[in-house]
């Protein structure tokens, strides 16, 4: 087992917690990192009411053919430079 050693008087939680991931098995700190960024993942993906609503008015606007048909590149450009 790995100990740690303290050059002051006091151990945040933070370098406490990294110091205890530090001295797990290669493996513990694989499936520890995989759940982390899983968790942070989620966490984006959560849908606001804004943007739900945001998400509904666009559907209402391609359900009755309200969209922008751009043929060329240059077409998209001018319509990206008119927003």
């Amino acid at each position: 087992m790995e100990t740690a050693t303290m050059t002051s008087g006091s151990v945040n939680m933070i370098d406490a917690l990294w110091t205890l991931i530090q001295a797990q098995p290669k493996k513990v700190r694989q499936a520890l990192s995989l759940r982390l960024a899983e968790e942070n993942a989620s966490a984006h993906n959560i849908i606001t009411p804004a943007l739900a609503m945001q998400i509904r008015k666009a559907r209402e606007e391609y359900s009755k053919a309200e969209t922008t048909r751009c043929e060329t590149p240059e077409q998209m450009q001018q319509f990206f430079d008119s927003l």
